[in-house]
Order: structure tokens, then C-alpha cells, then sequence
């Protein structure tokens, strides 16, 4: 994963959230985005993997017989002086512009609004997450 990062939701937990099964329950809905039939097809494979306070969700493409990340969007929840704290935040993968036949630039946000832009998975995959946080914090609530 590469250090260019762009926040892209916050969003702040209410106390009684048991956070362990905040983050199972939001790793279960982006584990099980793509086979739900409901947003099917994707335009590149998703693979998602469970962190130690969220997950990390991988936009792939294929790379010399192996799928590489393009983009990650990865979700944790950290505690904040306000209290814990949902961030949902993009990385550039590290095939991120892999068919760019142009210098890459050196401002970081418009690598990363050029990279997003040609993620067209992203939105859909936000939209759904929009609801997807409510539900979570119906269903961990202590």
C-alpha cells in the first residue's frame, strides 16, 4: 500500500458501540459486497482482508500472472478525544497507474483524483457503505 492518502468519510460512533463488533459486522458487509448479486458486476476483482480495527478493501488488477492492488480503501476505527472515530481512507495501490504512459505527478491529491477517477467501482461501493454504517452500529450496540 502506498503512503498517498486521501480521507475520504469519518464518521463518529456512538459510546455504546462495542467497536470489535462494529468493525465484523462492516468487514462482513465489504467481504460479502460482491456476492450479494445486488451490485454485481464490478468492473476489476475485490479482495478484502480483516485488519486488527477494520478491513482493508483492494481494487486488483492483473499484473504478469498475478493481481496487484490499484486502489485500497481501507476502514478503521480509531479512538479520537471525541471518542471513536469510523476513518475510511484511499491508498494507491502499487499497480496504481500501471498502464499510464505518462510521468506520474508529483502532487499527491491529483495522483490520487486521477487514480479515483479511473476506479469507477468507487462510488457504488461508498453509496453502499452510506448504509451500511447505520446498520452496524444497530447491530453492535451494547
Amino acid at each position: 500500500m502506498n503512503n498517498a492518502t486521501n480521507v475520504k468519510t469519518t464518521a463518529k460512533l456512538p459510546q455504546n458501540v462495542d467497536v470489535d463488533t462494529f468493525t465484523g459486522v462492516l468487514f462482513q458487509w465489504a467481504n460479502t459486497l460482491t456476492t450479494s448479486g445486488q451490485n454485481m458486476p464490478f468492473a476489476l476483482p475485490i479482495r478484502t482482508d480483516k485488519t486488527g480495527n477494520g478491513f482493508q478493501m483492494s481494487l486488483l488488477r492483473m499484473r504478469d500472472r498475478d493481481f496487484v492492488s490499484v486502489g485500497d480503501l481501507v476502514a478503521s476505527v480509531e479512538q479520537e478525544s471525541i471518542g471513536n472515530v469510523l476513518y475510511v481512507r484511499f491508498f494507491e495501490g502499487e499497480g496504481s497507474g500501471m498502464d499510464r504512459q505518462t510521468a506520474a505527478s508529483t502532487d499527491v491529491r491529483e495522483r490520487l483524483k486521477i487514480n479515483l477517477s479511473g476506479l469507477v467501482d468507487i462510488p457504488l461501493i461508498m453509496d453502499t457503505m452510506r448504509a451500511a454504517i447505520p446498520k452496524a452500529v444497530a447491530q453492535s450496540r451494547t
